[in-house]
């Protein structure tokens, strides 16, 4: 093969492999998921820079404990885990590292059903997985999040004030694991 060919086929194979690493980020199909604990931060807005939190300063989790945004601490309340409940799964749930009085740590995001809406943590043990389980969308570095079950239910944040409250609306806000 002379070197015009050489370079024409190295040339193919580089568009190749970009082409197929952009699509590899283009959107998620839900199975996004880490199990290294971390903040996830707000990307736009007035929430941007600000991590989803548990409101409050206990440091037990706690049924219906209300889920906000706040500037970043080194609080566990900030510290959240995306994977499934357990290896046989494909559901995929937002834990929190924050484990209750008794040692429980399955406590994940809830979609409470009456309005407005409200995200607070429920343990799975204690309530319907279905209102739990998420699909994640979007980038690694730019995704939202939206309840499985419930299509075009997602992740939101209030805009104006500190401690903004989370809940489930149909808006498309982002976030990113800082």
């Amino acid at each position: 093969m002379n070197l015009k060919k050489k370079i024409v086929a190295l040339g193919m194979v580089c568009v190749l492999a970009l082409g197929m690493a952009i699509s590899a980020f283009a959107d998620y199909d839900g199975s996004y998921t880490w199990t290294k604990s971390g903040p996830i931060t707000a990307t736009q807005g007035v929430g941007a820079y600000t991590n989803l939190n548990l409101e409050g300063s206990g440091e037990y989790a706690k049924p219906y404990r209300n889920v906000t945004l706040y500037s970043r601490t080194n609080s566990n309340d900030q510290n959240w885990r995306i994977k499934p409940l357990n290896s046989n799964s494909d559901a995929i749930y937002v834990f929190t590292v924050r484990k209750d009085t008794s040692g429980r740590s399955d406590y994940t995001l809830n979609y409470i059903q009456s309005a407005p809406h409200n995200c607070n943590i429920l343990s799975i043990s204690q309530n319907n997985a279905y209102d739990c389980q998420v699909k994640i969308k979007g980038s690694p570095i730019s995704f939202y999040v939206e309840l499985a079950n419930r299509v075009g239910v997602r992740l939101n944040y209030e805009r104006p004030g500190v401690g903004r409250n989370v809940y489930w609306g149909t808006a498309v806000d982002y976030w990113h694991k800082a």
